[in-house]
């Protein structure tokens, strides 16, 4: 079953779950926060509610993207653009990923500083002074597990928190 963004093109879930597992992935390579896969994955959230029907073979490079942006964003620094070709089919490019970026951060409005369940579970967790790591460990497994989820595709980015 498809699940249809707010306004964009749809992707199904199990598509949803293979792009997660390889954003994942690529955070663990690269030494990226946390912080960085949970906004690359609200960037690629967002942009598929704007963009127009995009094809399956486009969607690893709207994560790589997604999550380019969002390791200059957050960390400051990035990955190279070469690093993340190696891990993209052959006929992604340099040249391509660059302007994937450009129409993620044009759809965006370059509005990029969105808050992310991430950010509200720190804050939350240093206003309750969690202090048992299993608790925040398990939290955090349950965030990750959240962004399995369609829900935030079916219903419109808010654009103020």
């Amino acid at each position: 079953r498809m699940h249809a963004t707010a306004t964009g093109c749809s992707i199904s879930p199990h598509k949803r779950r293979v792009v997660l597992d390889w954003m994942s992935c690529v955070v663990g390579k690269y030494h990226m926060g946390r912080d960085t896969f949970f906004h690359g994955v609200s960037y690629m959230d967002r942009a598929l509610a704007k963009m127009p029907a995009m094809q399956d073979m486009d969607l690893p490079l709207l994560a790589a993207a997604c999550l380019w942006v969002a390791a200059k964003h957050e960390q400051g620094s990035a990955p190279r653009a070469s690093q993340l070709l190696d891990l993209l089919p052959p006929d992604a490019t340099a040249s391509r990923l660059c302007e994937m970026e450009l129409r993620v951060l044009s759809v965006m409005d370059f509005r990029l500083s969105m808050p992310t369940s991430f950010r509200f579970f720190g804050a939350y967790s240093r206003a309750l002074n969690m202090c048992d790591m299993r608790v925040n460990l398990l939290a955090m497994h349950m965030l990750e597990l959240a962004t399995l989820t369609n829900a935030q595709e079916m219903t419109a980015p808010t654009p103020l928190a």
